[in-house]
């Protein structure tokens, strides 16, 4: 699989996914060398990006209901990112560039 680019932003439900996969896999983000393991390896696959006053000025431009969700939309289109990764996925039916997916959607999808 090709790398992918990613705006990336740990909400609750996702955190607690990713920190039972990692147990699963006998890693841990619960400790700082345990995330940085987890850090290293998933830059194995995705391309973690900066925040940008640009990305702020077009998320204010966007108008949506909740300015992060703006701002991350705004840096995914900076980016040329393919998809959004994440729980709430209604949160992003106002975009038109990059497209929303449950982590399980992406999983199913194109694993």
């Amino acid at each position: 699989m090709a790398a992918a680019d990613v705006n990336f932003r740990l909400d609750q439900d996702v955190k607690e996914d990713m920190e039972k996969a990692c147990r699963d896999m006998g890693m841990t983000m619960t400790d700082p060398e345990g995330i940085h393991d987890v850090l290293n390896k998933l830059q194995l696959i995705f391309h973690f990006t900066e925040l940008s006053e640009a990305d702020l000025i077009r998320a204010s431009e966007m108008e949506w209901k909740d300015f992060e969700d703006a701002i991350q939309c705004a840096t995914a289109e900076r980016i040329g990112a393919d998809y959004i990764l994440t729980r709430n996925v209604k949160d992003f039916l106002q975009s038109r560039k990059v497209f929303a997916f449950t982590p399980s959607e992406f999983l199913e999808r194109y694993l």
